[in-house]
């Protein structure tokens, strides 16, 4: 997707949490990006996504091969 500035996007944070911000900038294939109050990051747009559920299922889930009786999912 082409990102204009003033755009919504999404984007996931430590491949943990996913994170709504607000395009400020945009500078060739990066993009600046607004978050929170005083927050801000520069991203590759391929990072951005349009829908929280995009987002969601670009997260990398690790899990082990072989189950281990003492692994215990916190």
């Amino acid at each position: 997707m082409k990102w204009k500035t003033g755009d919504t996007c999404f984007f996931v944070e430590n491949n943990y949490r996913i994170i709504e911000a607000t395009v400020t900038a945009v500078h060739g294939d990066f993009c600046v990006v607004k978050y929170g109050t005083n927050a801000g990051i520069r991203l590759r747009s391929s990072r951005l996504y349009q829908t929280p559920e995009e987002a969601h299922d670009a997260r990398i889930y690790h899990y082990p091969s072989n189950s281990n009786p003492y692994f215990y999912d916190h």
